[in-house]
């Protein structure tokens, strides 16, 4: 375990100095080309709350749930 802690402080800046290449050379992780605009009907909101933190759940029914926090404006 110390000879992992020793080195990783080695390689760890080597690979982040390497990722950016990497992933340059791929066109199929331009992120960024990927984006769109999102529309206003695929949008939670609330005028009467913030609303935060939504998570889809599945049930065994197939059924799918959003569950997220809010808490009222003031």
């Amino acid at each position: 375990m110390k000879y992992f802690v020793r080195y990783s402080f080695f390689i760890t800046p080597v690979l982040l100095f390497l990722t950016p290449s990497l992933v340059a050379a791929d066109n199929a992780l331009d992120f960024a080309a990927r984006l769109a605009p999102v529309p206003a009907t695929a949008k939670l909101s609330d005028e009467n709350s913030y609303v935060w933190g939504g998570s889809m759940v599945r049930d065994e029914e197939e059924l799918c749930h959003l569950f997220y926090s809010r808490w009222p404006r003031s």
